[in-house]
């Protein structure tokens, strides 16, 4: 069997972006790690409170599921479930976070200097397979009541809530659907 030229071309074939696909699960994950201001400290009469001493914001990662893939144009999304990871390393290694209702979502994350669109991974949120990739850009706001919205970092939707950066976005790559 002759091999045609172009089949030892394929390994050398770079892709520059994810390729779309028609049929499949539209499950999504965004891994946000997310800053809150500390809180003041306490004071009993607010004419006799010291001034507040600067303190650095407090880091929270959330793992936020879509079983729908959000509106992009719309200023806030609710998503299906939502999970908290339970340590300060963030989402590089081996993490897992449990997704209310859907299970234990576990990754395996390049953290490094890779670019925004890069592969950096792959997960399983139960039996369900996920390819993920660098983000860094895409900013979020969580708001207590309204819900969450997308913009940039230092993106500002209001003063309340947790702002927000989509470190890595994971797709499902379940053709069940």
């Amino acid at each position: 069997m002759k091999l045609h030229p172009l089949n030892l071309l394929l390994p050398f074939i770079h892709l520059t972006n994810a390729l779309p696909t028609t049929t499949g699960s539209p499950h999504t994950l965004y891994l946000l790690t997310c800053l809150s201001p500390p809180p003041p400290p306490p004071c009993p009469r607010l004419f006799l409170c010291p001034p507040i001493p600067p303190t650095s914001p407090s880091s929270t990662h959330l793992a936020v599921f879509f079983t729908t893939p959000p509106n992009l144009s719309s200023k806030t999304q609710t998503p299906t479930s939502i999970g908290e990871l339970d340590t300060e390393t963030g989402w590089t290694g081996t993490t897992r976070v449990r997704i209310a209702g859907y299970g234990l979502f576990t990754a395996v994350l390049a953290g490094g200097d890779s670019q925004e669109g890069e592969i950096v991974g792959e997960g399983t949120l139960g039996r369900e397979p996920f390819v993920c990739f660098r983000d860094g850009v895409t900013g979020m706001r969580v708001l207590e009541e309204e819900g969450w919205g997308w913009g940039h970092p230092g993106w500002r939707g209001g003063d309340e809530g947790l702002e927000c950066i989509v470190d890595v976005w994971c797709a499902s790559l379940d053709v069940e659907g």
